[in-house]
């Protein structure tokens, strides 16, 4: 039975430290310590772990983390939630989706009703889980924040991140905390029907698979005129950095171009969809049906 509760002991905290080497493969450098966690639960943080009991005698074994701090900007008091991370055997067990809640709690109990962090943009896992089961929406990008970073995610890219804002008190988080997101099926924006009228949506991307059956961005459509956006990004970046790290670094280019030119059209990302869709691809451009990705965009007054 996996438990959830603050790391307690220095022995505990050591453990954040190679969950972070496990997930990431970090250098040393980039590893947060033991003393900064430490000061962060001391202050008035939260640094949360995910337990596993490690039978009859022995301690629960730490499997996952998650630790944030408050900040303050423009006014504007909120927990800044810096990481989380949960080992790879445990994936797929919905770990990093308790240790949010919890975080929540937190939150809740201290006042506060947004929490904040970062993630990478074409990491579809990431977005998924941020956007569509946690209901967090973004308007901010952020372009190369953290400079050059020696984890395995991050390989031969620009550190580029959405700024994710979890309004926690908000009905949409509940919904979405609940599985009742409002997002429709990819299905249904292809069909024309899903978020009002067909001329409501309009896809700035458009991608097709190259003749060595990589997933390729074409140019960006920037001059938009319509209440939704939907934005394709590769079901894995990782297999593109691995086969051809050049087209992994055009996603990134040409996905920054777009997120900076709607954020400053005053969309926000609210939805992120995934499912089988046609697209072209191959030396004959022939119309075939994979796997697509896609971030959907609402535009604010």
């Amino acid at each position: 039975m996996i438990r959830i509760r603050k790391i307690k002991t220095i022995a505990e905290f050591h453990a954040c430290e190679d969950i972070q080497k496990a997930v990431w493969n970090f250098e040393d450098r980039e590893i947060i310590p033991v003393n900064e966690l430490i000061t962060i639960q001391r202050i008035g943080g939260a640094v949360l772990g995910a337990f596993e009991p490690a039978g009859k005698g022995a301690g629960d074994r730490l499997i996952g983390f998650c630790f944030g701090m408050p900040g303050r900007l423009d006014g504007k008091t909120f927990l800044s939630s810096r990481m989380l991370a949960v080992l790879p055997a445990y994936r797929g067990m919905d770990v990093g989706f308790r240790l949010k809640k919890a975080q929540r709690e937190f939150a809740l109990d201290h006042g506060y009703d947004l929490v904040t962090w970062t993630f990478d943009p074409l990491q579809s896992v990431n977005a998924h889980f941020n956007i569509e089961k946690l209901g967090a929406v973004t308007h901010d990008y952020l372009v190369n924040v953290y400079g050059h970073s020696t984890s395995i995610l991050n390989r031969g890219l620009d550190t580029d991140r959405f700024l994710a804002y979890w309004h926690v008190k908000t009905a949409r988080v509940e919904d979405h905390l609940r599985s009742k997101s409002e997002t429709p099926a990819l299905d249904s924006l292809f069909g024309g029907s899903g978020v009002g009228h067909p001329e409501d949506v309009a896809q700035v991307n458009e991608t097709f698979l190259d003749d060595l059956g990589i997933l390729v961005s074409g140019p960006a459509k920037l001059k938009f005129a319509t209440r939704w956006l939907l934005v394709e990004i590769p079901p894995s970046i990782q297999v593109i950095q691995t086969a051809h790290l050049p087209v992994a670094q055009q996603w990134r280019y040409k996905t920054r171009e777009i997120f900076l030119a709607a954020f400053k059209k005053r969309y926000t990302v609210t939805g992120f969809i995934t499912g089988n869709a046609p697209a072209r691809g191959g030396t004959l451009n022939a119309e075939v049906s994979r796997r697509r990705s896609f971030y959907l965009l609402e535009r604010t007054k």
